[in-house]
């Protein structure tokens, strides 16, 4: 019963955020518009890839992590070994526009839980 119930919880929360759609900033959740980071690499068949996250991609909103709390990517990595197998809100600027994507870290057949590389928001053309 459990896992249902958190399995509808994810199925509303996907439905309310408009998942994979550009996200209108005045009716939105989206709070937080400063990059925190920058994907530069995603891997065929990774969970990221799975979740249609991009090179390119400027992440403003990983799970709980945004600009306004984040001290490091390390605070990423500790999101991710705690939400495997569950799904994570994750926001990112993508030419201009601001997408909301669910992420679920898994294992996979490559290294980690997620299949993509970011850098640092101070590497980040702004």
């Amino acid at each position: 019963m459990l896992k249902i119930e958190q399995g509808l919880h994810i199925l509303h929360g996907q439905q309310r955020e408009g998942l994979g759609l550009p996200v209108d900033p005045t009716t939105a959740a989206v709070q937080h518009t400063e990059p925190i980071a920058r994907v530069n690499f995603v891997a065929s068949h990774s969970p990221a890839a799975e979740a249609g996250i991009c090179e390119e991609d400027l992440i403003v909103e990983f799970g709980s992590v945004n600009a306004s709390n984040i001290r490091s990517l390390q605070d990423i990595a500790t999101v991710v070994r705690h939400s495997q197998d569950r799904s994570l809100s994750v926001v990112v600027r993508r030419h201009d526009k601001t997408v909301r994507l669910s992420l679920t870290p898994h294992v996979w057949t490559g290294r980690g839980l997620l299949g993509f590389n970011i850098i640092p928001v101070e590497t980040v053309e702004r």
